[in-house]
């Protein structure tokens, strides 16, 4: 039995990532792909690794990755803890793979990746020597992510960490690349939160995406722009078993909005635009700048005019209660009043 079938199976293969562990050497770097390729994995289900598992492989080998399956057990309290669980159990094997090999990088895949339009080998290739440069200073890379709108302020290129990778990260967890140092960091930080919510059936169940980002902040992460992969989202996920769970109904307007927008790709454009804007300092700074000067002209404008008319620029201003103020009546005007 090959060790990938093995794998597939459920009866501890160690698949190709451990296999190939040593093909390269440090003096000769690492790939994206081909016979240095860095190991690789994909997170998919028992029940689901039939067709799910063959539509990855299908999508992986299209990419000429060597992507090997880790199948994992479906949890009894849902789809939250078995993801989170899932992640667990792939960051352990990836550390067994990590002690057998010299590779400085190991990327782990959920099931539903999908390459977005933006990836191809010569931008992956580039990805991966930064990342690569930068093994000491980040433990997550996230190469894909759902997010869009908080893409705008970190677009400058003083938040860049290198040409591909911002200093801010959102959640997301369909396609990572770890560290070393990474694997050290994450692993020990999410089996401590696993071994809680196990313990405690009553406990609130966290996503494992959603923990990372806001309650790790020792954990260095990284964002890969362009997003790189995406995820099917006609696939249901863990937010399924959530809602059925809090008889909430998923069917609502703003989660149609939700899933609609990430249908159409939208967030996939909106990180190309801030790689190109921000990638480019010349282009960057020639739009920024004059953006910046028409607004501090147009505010000093306003309020130049406003001094001018004696009138009120800001809201907080004190209104006059009667309009326009009157002049008091003096003395002098007064006796002229009377003598008339």
């Amino acid at each position: 039995m090959s060790a990938q079938l093995a794998l597939m199976l459920g009866e501890g293969g160690s698949g190709g990532p451990s296999s190939a562990a040593g093909a390269w050497s440090a003096s000769q770097g690492v790939t994206w792909s081909g016979p240095l390729q860095i190991p690789m994995i994909y997170v998919t289900l028992t029940n689901t690794s039939t067709a799910r598992a063959a539509e990855a492989n299908q999508t992986f080998a299209s990419l000429g990755l060597r992507v090997d399956p880790f199948v994992v057990q479906r949890h009894p309290r849902g789809s939250v803890v078995g993801i989170f669980k899932s992640h667990v159990e792939a960051l352990r094997h990836m550390t067994q793979v990590a002690n057998k090999s010299s590779s400085p990088l190991f990327a782990i895949f959920e099931d539903d990746a999908q390459p977005t339009r933006f990836n191809t080998p010569e931008t992956m290739e580039t990805i991966v020597k930064e990342l690569v440069s930068t093994q000491d200073d980040f433990d997550i890379a996230y190469l894909g992510s759902i997010q869009w709108f908080q893409l705008m302020p970190w677009m400058a290129p003083w938040s860049r960490h290198t040409l591909h990778t911002l200093n801010h990260a959102w959640s997301t967890m369909h396609a990572n690349i770890y560290s070393r140092r990474g694997l050290a960091n994450v692993l020990p930080w999410l089996e401590a939160r696993l071994a809680l919510m196990e313990g405690d059936p009553n406990s609130t169940p966290d996503h494992v995406d959603l923990y990372l980002e806001h309650s790790s902040p020792q954990i260095d992460r990284r964002q890969v722009v362009p997003y790189m992969f995406d995820q099917d989202w006609e696939i249901p996920s863990g937010n399924v078993d959530r809602c059925g769970a809090a008889e909430i109904d998923c069917k609502s307007g703003e989660q149609d909005f939700e899933q609609a927008y990430l249908r159409a790709g939208r967030h996939v454009d909106w990180s190309n635009t801030c790689f190109e804007i921000g990638g480019s300092p010349e282009r960057f700074y020639l739009i920024f700048i004059p953006l910046l000067l028409l607004l501090v002209g147009s505010t000093a404008y306003v309020c130049l005019a406003c001094y001018r008319g004696r009138r009120c620029c800001f809201k907080w201003c004190a209104p006059e209660s009667d309009g326009a103020t009157k002049a008091k009546p003096t003395e002098s005007s007064t006796l002229l009043v009377k003598e008339g």
